[in-house]
């Protein structure tokens, strides 16, 4: 996953404030794993690494994301986002 972050808004939204979590609809956990971000290119990157757990999980998937704990985030703050999807048969 790629997010751009409109630059005006880097301060505050960035990969030590911005949280995601990424999960199956079918199976949401009650402590869903954070995806880590880095910056890329002038890019914040998240990765879900492919484990076991994932295995048969195709449908409808959450993207969920805050900032910090009572901070939401600024709608006009992220320019894109983009999820780029994986699979092997």
């Amino acid at each position: 996953m790629f997010l751009k972050i409109r630059p005006d808004s880097t301060d505050n939204h960035n990969e030590n404030t911005l949280k995601l979590t990424l999960e199956p609809e079918a199976d949401l956990p009650d402590d869903p794993q954070k995806l880590g971000l880095t910056p890329w290119n002038g890019l914040l990157r998240a990765v879900k690494a492919p484990n076991d757990d994932l295995a048969g999980k195709l449908g409808n998937w959450i993207l969920t994301a805050w900032r910090g704990t009572d901070n939401r985030i600024d709608p006009n703050a992220i320019e894109d986002i983009l999820v780029v999807c994986n699979y092997s048969l």
